[in-house]
């Protein structure tokens, strides 16, 4: 931390003056004519004022500022997670614009769910793809959660809570990212859910992997808030993150007894 905030902090987010919030009207027949989990009918709504009012805003002002925009994508709001793109017709053209105008633009995306049937009312990719990273219950059922979003059929549309470390969700998320940044050249990335959200345990299911139960095994990870490398060897996990963590809280060990199938953790008391 510095003395104006965060040091990795962008200096233009740090010295914004203030943000806005809008979304990019529905055009997929099956989405709602109003995302109401956003906000309720407002009065204009041309195809284009997502972009063109606050366009004017910047000119009549004279200052830059922020722009958090929901509803970009085709796929209905809160429903057919994580299937982001393509995006509306004229979204990256209207964030071009606004971006060389002093707006920058902060697109939402939810960083938790997947759609149980995430292609209208077909499970695309979910059961196949997703479910192997999705939270389980004690009871071996899936977390599931509903928001004011509906399947074609009228019934509610069924969002599974993603496990945040495991891999296929960590790559889904990434994969979002990088189209933002590399296709549409937004400013930033609003993740949602991810601190503000309720906890949902993960019940680890043993049957159905087994990579704790190998002989040998290292991995190399891309160093994320970090960590720099996970080693397992035998029954033994090592877990070496960045040198600061040690020297503040000690070594975090990691204990596995595939006999007990149980894995305990040991972490500093501080």
């Amino acid at each position: 931390m510095g003395k104006e905030g965060r040091v990795d902090t962008p200096l233009w987010m740090r010295e914004m003056p203030f943000w806005i919030m809008d979304w990019m009207p529905n055009d997929n027949p099956d989405a709602d004519p109003i995302p109401i989990s956003i906000r309720p009918e407002k009065e204009d709504y041309s195809r284009d004022s997502w972009y063109k009012n606050p366009f004017l805003l910047r000119e009549r002002l004279g200052v830059p500022f922020g722009y958090h925009v929901y509803n970009w994508h085709w796929i209905p709001f809160n429903n057919d997670y994580p299937h982001y793109f393509p995006t509306k017709e004229g979204f990256a053209e209207g964030v071009k614009i606004m971006e060389q105008n002093g707006i920058h633009v902060m697109p939402y995306i939810n960083g938790r769910i997947w759609d149980t049937k995430d292609r209208r009312d077909q499970d695309y990719q979910f059961s196949g793809k997703a479910m192997q990273g999705a939270v389980k219950k004690e009871s071996g059922e899936l977390s599931l959660e509903t928001y004011a979003s509906h399947e074609p059929d009228g019934s509610l549309v069924k969002l599974a809570t993603m496990c945040p470390s495991s891999y296929v969700w960590k790559k889904t998320i990434e994969d979002i990212v990088k189209k933002l940044f590399s296709k549409c050249n937004v400013s930033a990335i609003y993740i949602d859910q991810v601190a503000a959200a309720w906890s949902n345990l993960t019940m680890y299911n043993f049957a159905a992997v087994n990579t704790f139960r190998r002989g040998k095994m290292e991995a190399k990870l891309v160093e994320i808030n970090g960590v720099q490398k996970i080693s397992i060897n035998g029954d033994n996990i090592e877990l070496y993150t960045n040198e600061e963590y040690l020297i503040d809280n000690g070594c975090v060990n990691l204990e596995f007894k595939p006999d007990e199938m149980k894995l305990f953790v040991m972490i500093p008391n501080k």
